[in-house]
């Protein structure tokens, strides 16, 4: 069982929810901590009151636009921290950004987080395509097309 809860102990307890409880005896596999009402997620009391013997530990990575470099030093600091995983909710908003997917699909890899960069020209390529058969394909915008 996972539950997706909110920011902060104060929030938590606001709508009844238990986290310490849940993971000290075991109710729950999974705690996901989502920046509620845009407030930061309280991640040094989600350690302290999460039992990670018993429960997996997972931080929503917000905001959604960010840079490899804020993506890869937020992943280690969490990891640093005691968490166990990254969650990362409305991936569709994410995964046409090449260089923020090509971090952000790697971040489970704890251990190699430190020698990676963007991936830029390793992982991906950026080929700007101006025309197929003579017809212009940089005239509009996607958006624009017919």
């Amino acid at each position: 069982i996972s539950a997706h809860t909110l920011n902060d102990y104060k929030q938590n307890r606001f709508f009844g929810l238990d986290i310490k409880t849940w993971s000290k005896e075991g109710i729950v596999d999974e705690i996901v901590a989502y920046p509620w009402n845009d407030l930061p997620v309280d991640v040094d009391w989600f350690v302290s009151v999460v039992d990670t013997a018993k429960t997996k530990l997972y931080i929503e990575m917000m905001p959604r636009k960010m840079s490899p470099e804020q993506y890869r030093a937020k992943a280690i600091e969490l990891y640093n921290k005691g968490v166990y995983g990254l969650s990362f909710w409305d991936t569709n908003m994410r995964h046409t950004r090449l260089k923020q997917w090509s971090m952000i699909r790697r971040l489970g890899h704890k251990d190699m987080l430190k020698q990676w960069d963007d991936g830029n020209s390793s992982l991906f390529r950026i080929i700007k395509i101006r025309k197929i058969n003579n017809y212009r394909t940089d005239k509009y915008s996607p958006g624009d097309c017919y």
